[in-house]
């Protein structure tokens, strides 16, 4: 069912009381004076742009605690995790991609970071969700100094690039 573009915020609040009261819509925990005793459902919720403490919730119990700190430029080693079948048996193995971080971008939940390493001469990148359940775990072997945020210009680089290494 289509149900806007709405007139005026009276006739969506009644709308969303009305919905509430059939399909039971979550409640954010942000109040609002006018809030204060009705539970409202949190629209912004469901197109993404909600502020409001009930979205950290929803995304905390997906956060991981075993990261370790580690920054662009940093040598790591990710440990993915890879589901084969044969013969309709699934055997569960990890493999191991080693690189240099070149980018991480995002908070919490949808954080990513790119790695990217040199394989028989060909440049390889692979994106990572932080927070996945498919990544085993994350080893950095080196610390790097850069003065970028990303490294993106390692694509164009012919051969082999220095990077000063940290403590």
């Amino acid at each position: 069912d289509y149900l806007g573009p709405f007139t005026s915020g009276y006739s969506m609040r009644n709308l969303v009381e009305e919905a509430n009261k059939i399909y039971k819509l979550p409640t954010c925990a942000r109040k609002f004076p006018r809030d204060i005793g009705k539970g409202r459902a949190c629209l912004n919720f469901y197109i993404g742009q909600c502020c409001a403490p009930c979205i950290k919730k929803v995304t905390e119990k997906q956060l991981k605690n075993d990261i370790p700190e580690f920054r662009v430029g940093n040598d790591v080693i990710v440990g993915c995790k890879i589901i084969e079948t044969k013969n309709g048996k699934s055997r569960e193995r990890i493999q191991n991609f080693e690189g240099t971080v070149i980018a991480r971008k995002g908070h919490g939940v949808t954080e990513t970071f790119t790695v990217r390493k040199i394989s028989s001469g060909i440049g390889v990148e692979r994106i990572f969700p932080v927070h996945s359940p498919n990544i085993a775990y994350i080893k950095v072997t080196k610390n790097g100094i850069v003065r970028r945020a990303k490294l993106y210009f390692l694509r164009t680089r012919k051969g082999q690039y220095k990077i000063k290494e940290g403590r």
